[in-house]
C-alpha cells in the first residue's frame, strides 16, 4: 500500500507509491516511487550578473523537483536500495534567467546495497527470532519443565510418606506386629 515519505528538502512528509515487488540480491523488497513536481521553495538574493542581470541581486525563485524510488524489505522496513533524481534552480523571475543548482541522479552503491541484504537478513532472523521461533521454544521449555515440576512433586510427597510411615513404625513397634 501506499505510504508517506519524508522529503527532508520539502522538510514533510510525501505520499509515496507502492509500484510493486522486485527482488535485490535474491531478497523480497517492496518497489516505491515518489514523485515531487516542480515546486518553488524559497526565495533568495543572487548576484544580478548570474542572469544577465544589469542589477547588483536580484530576488530570485528556488525550485525543487525530485524522482524517488526506494526498494524496501516489508518484514523489518529497511530500505535496501534507493535513488534519486533531483534538479534545483534558481530563476529570476523578472527574466528568462536560470542557474542550475543540483541535477543529477544518485543511488546506494552496490557495496552499499549488498551490505544493506546482508544486515537485512539477520534482522529478519532476529525477528523471527523473537516472534515466533523463541515463543515456541520457550512454550516447550515451559511444558518440559511443567511436567518436571509435578514429577519431582510427586516424588516428593510418596518420600515424604515413605518417612512418615517409617517414624510411625520406629516410635510405636507394637503396630509393626
Amino acid at each position: 500500500r501506499d505510504h508517506k515519505y519524508f522529503d527532508t528538502t520539502l522538510r514533510r512528509a510525501l505520499p509515496i507509491k507502492h509500484v510493486g515487488e522486485e527482488s535485490v540480491d535474491g531478497l523480497l523488497t517492496y518497489k516505491f516511487e515518489q514523485k515531487v513536481s516542480r515546486v518553488k521553495i524559497e526565495e533568495r538574493e543572487a548576484p544580478g550578473h548570474l542572469f544577465g542581470s544589469d542589477k547588483d541581486s536580484v530576488v530570485a525563485d528556488r525550485y525543487y523537483a525530485n524522482h524517488r524510488t526506494l526498494w524496501v524489505e516489508p518484514l523489518t522496513g529497511i530500505v535496501v536500495k534507493g535513488t534519486e533524481t533531483t534538479r534545483q534552480t534558481l530563476e529570476d523571475p523578472d527574466g528568462p534567467g536560470v542557474l542550475t543548482l543540483l541535477e543529477g541522479t544518485m543511488s546506494l552503491s552496490e557495496k552499499s546495497v549488498a551490505e544493506n541484504v546482508a544486515k537485512t537478513k539477520n534482522a529478519n532472523a532476529q525477528l523471527q527470532t523473537l516472534t515466533w521461533r523463541g515463543p515456541l521454544l520457550l512454550t516447550i521449555l515451559g511444558a518440559v519443565l511443567g511436567v518436571a515440576g509435578a514429577l519431582l512433586l510427586w516424588l516428593r510427597r510418596r518420600f515424604d510418606e515413605d518417612d512418615h510411615d517409617a517414624a510411625v513404625w520406629q516410635r510405636q513397634p507394637e503396630l509393626a506386629r
